[in-house]
């Protein structure tokens, strides 16, 4: 009986002496997995997809993308940028290498060219973007052109949340996180959490002709404007930055005017918010900041 006992004891000690590990359960995104740039390129325009390695894409997703793509932690190194529009959302991404539009008179952003009431969460941009370098001369067409470290243009009901710009960015209105917002009368869009530490810096060109150019939105003057999270606000109803911040140094001295006023505002939020003036679309716009902040030399 005692031999019995002593086993049983034994038997015992043994056991609460295992060390039970805990189980760590990874959580799969919802959607369809993409590993290469062949399935980024086939993807559904409205799916919903997310990434299982880092990958390299070389050629823009043509197509509006109206869906869900999780970067799931991973990269994405790319030499164009990664999407034509966004619709939809594009969240846990970080975009590395460059994109160089610089005699390509299109907007520039590493994610997205446009977004259009897209919503962008954890994003990263490592990427350089370098925007159209050209002589502007009366309206012939390149104005437009904007740079942005994630999205070139904005329209419609944006949102962006924790997005972080640390590439150096150069062109026409040029912005850390987005290079312009345009032409959304009633829109709402809102930065949340955003920061920029990538330089941002004006193209060197020369700017001719004067303030009766129609492509100056009716100012006097030319309109260039350059900010740390945002460059222009054109004609938008309510943008809101909320805890956002810039710490990359931003030059807009590679200007010059051969004639007409020169007007390049430069900010370390957003560079100058503008609304067209007559009867029939009185200025109407609302910009908001709270708790946002600038540590950069701004020149």
């Amino acid at each position: 009986m005692k031999r019995v006992l002593s086993i049983i004891l034994v038997a015992a000690m043994a056991i609460s002496m295992l060390v039970v590990m805990p189980t760590t359960v990874v959580a799969i995104p919802a959607g369809n997995a993409i590993s290469s740039a062949g399935e980024f390129t086939a993807m559904e325009a409205a799916g919903t997809y997310y990434l299982t390695a880092d990958i390299t894409v070389s050629a823009t997703y043509e197509t509006e993308f109206s869906g869900t793509f999780d970067g799931n932690g991973y990269k994405i190194t790319i030499s164009q940028p990664l999407f034509e529009s966004v619709s939809g959302t594009v969240k846990n991404l970080t975009v590395e290498g460059a994109v160089d539009f610089s005699a390509v008179s299109d907007n520039a952003g590493a994610v997205a060219k446009v977004a259009n009431g897209a919503t962008f969460t954890n994003v990263t941009n490592r990427a350089s973007v370098s925007g159209y370098t050209t002589t502007y001369d009366n309206g012939n067409g390149v104005r437009m052109a904007t740079a942005g470290g994630v999205v070139g243009m904005a329209i419609g009901n944006c949102t962006f949340t924790n997005v972080t710009n640390e590439g150096a960015i150069n062109g026409y209105n040029t912005g850390g996180i987005v290079g312009m917002l345009a032409s959304t009368e009633t829109g709402v869009t809102n930065f949340s959490h955003c920061a920029n530490s990538g330089a941002i810096t004006a193209v060197e060109i020369t700017i001719q002709g004067t303030s009766t150019d129609p492509l100056y939105f009716g100012l006097q003057g030319n309109l260039l404007a350059y900010g740390g999270i945002v460059g222009l606000i054109f004609e938008y109803g309510t943008v809101n930055f909320s805890y956002c911040s810039n710490s990359g140094n931003m030059d807009n001295t590679g200007i010059t005017y051969n004639t007409g006023d020169p007007y390049a505002p430069i900010g370390g939020i957003y560079g100058f918010a503008t609304y067209t003036r007559s009867a029939t679309n009185p200025p109407s716009m609302t910009v908001a900041l709270d708790n946002c902040s600038n540590t950069a030399a701004v020149k």
